[in-house]
C-alpha cells in the first residue's frame, strides 16, 4: 500500500482547506476551554487558606482568558479564509464605544482624543472596537506599562482610528505581510515586526474588510501607529 507523503497531503491545499481546519479545531478547543474555567469557578468559589494556592488559580484563569481570546482570533481568520464575513455588526458610534474600550486592560492606560460634538457612526461599530482591541493588546505586549493614545477624526466619508504607542513602528517593508496569511511568520521573526498573539494583526484585517474598512500601519519609533479606517454610516 502506498504511503502518504508530506507532498501529497498538500498538493490540493487551499485557503478554503486551511479555514475550515481551523473552525473545526476553534469547535474541538472551545469544549476543553470551558471545562477548565468551569473547574477553575468552582476551586476559586471554593476557597482556599493557601495564599499560593489561590494565586495559581488566579494565573490559571488569566491563562485560560488569553487562550479563549486566541480561539475567538482563530474563528475570525478562518471565516475570512473561507470567504465569510469574519465578523459583522451593525452601525454605531465610536464616541460611545471607545471610552469602555480604553477601559479594558488591566494595568495598561489608554488615553482618548475624540473630536467634540461630532458623531463618530461607523459601518460595523463593533467589527471596528474588535480591531481597536487588538492593535490596544499589541500595543500591550510591545510597550509593557507605558499606555497607549487612541485618537479618532472624520475625513469625508471615512472615520479614522489611530492607536499610537511608544514602541517601534512597523518597518515600511513589513506592512503588507503583516495582513497576509504567510506573512505572520516573516514579522514574528523581526522584533520590530510587532507580532500579535494567534496572528492578531491578520485576524484584524480580516474583520476590517468584513466591515468595509481597512488598517494600516505608519509612524515612527517611539510613536508607531496602528490605524483602521471605517466607512461613515
Amino acid at each position: 500500500m502506498a504511503q502518504n507523503t508530506r507532498e501529497t497531503a498538500l498538493s490540493d491545499l487551499h485557503p478554503e482547506d486551511v479555514g475550515r481546519l481551523m473552525g473545526l479545531l476553534v469547535h474541538d478547543l472551545r469544549n476543553p476551554a470551558a471545562t477548565f474555567g468551569a473547574n477553575i469557578e468552582f476551586l476559586m468559589e471554593a476557597g482556599s487558606d493557601d495564599p499560593d494556592a489561590r494565586e495559581a488559580l488566579e494565573d490559571l484563569g488569566l491563562a485560560l482568558a488569553e487562550v479563549k481570546r486566541g480561539l475567538d482570533l482563530m474563528s475570525y481568520i478562518g471565516r475570512w479564509l473561507i470567504g465569510e464575513p469574519a465578523l459583522m455588526g451593525g452601525d454605531g458610534d465610536l464616541a460611545l464605544v471607545l471610552p469602555p474600550l480604553a477601559q479594558e486592560l488591566s494595568g495598561f492606560q489608554v488615553e482618548l482624543e475624540l473630536p467634540e460634538a461630532t458623531p463618530l457612526r461607523v459601518l460595523g461599530a463593533s467589527a471596528v472596537a474588535e480591531v481597536l482591541r487588538i492593535f490596544l493588546a499589541n500595543s500591550k505586549h510591545h510597550v509593557r506599562h507605558e499606555g497607549a493614545l487612541l485618537r479618532a477624526r472624520v475625513e469625508g466619508e471615512q472615520i479614522i482610528v489611530e492607536c499610537v504607542d511608544r514602541g517601534p513602528a512597523m518597518p515600511a517593508e513589513l506592512r503588507d505581510a503583516a495582513s497576509t496569511l504567510a506573512g505572520q511568520g516573516t514579522i514574528k521573526a523581526r522584533p520590530s515586526g510587532r507580532y500579535s498573539r494567534f496572528a492578531g494583526l491578520l485576524a484584524a484585517h480580516a474583520i476590517a474588510e468584513s466591515v468595509g474598512a481597512r488598517v494600516e500601519y505608519g509612524g515612527e519609533d517611539g510613536a508607531a501607529i496602528f490605524r483602521v479606517i471605517a466607512q461613515r454610516a
